[in-house]
């Protein structure tokens, strides 16, 4: 919204669902003038009803999904050396990444 007030052109990306708890947050991003960057096709669809409704006048654009990080292969022996590297002597090594996704490669 001060973006929009100071003459900035606005494009929003919008990932996840609303739900009647966010309704104001959502309510305050409906309302600024934008195009709407969305990463799933039937987005609009998925919305609550009301929450559609709030938005039948915003322009939607669909941008697929996709990694930002290049997929690697590595032959067994770089990835013994990769695993010695980390585990640093230890029996397991956990490793959590939310980027690391089917639906983003």
């Amino acid at each position: 919204m001060i973006a929009y007030l100071m003459g900035v052109r606005v494009v929003q990306t919008w990932h996840e669902g609303y739900s009647r708890r966010d309704a104001a947050g959502f309510l305050l991003k409906a309302v600024v003038p934008s195009s709407i960057v969305v990463v799933r096709p039937e987005y609009k669809k998925e919305l609550r009803p009301l929450f559609r409704w709030i938005a039948t006048k915003k322009k939607f654009v669909f941008i697929r999904n996709a990694s930002s990080i290049p997929k690697v292969v590595l032959v067994d022996a770089e990835k013994a050396e990769l695993r010695a590297h980390y585990l640093r002597g230890q029996k397991r090594l956990v490793v959590f990444s939310d980027l690391s996704i089917p639906t983003k490669g």
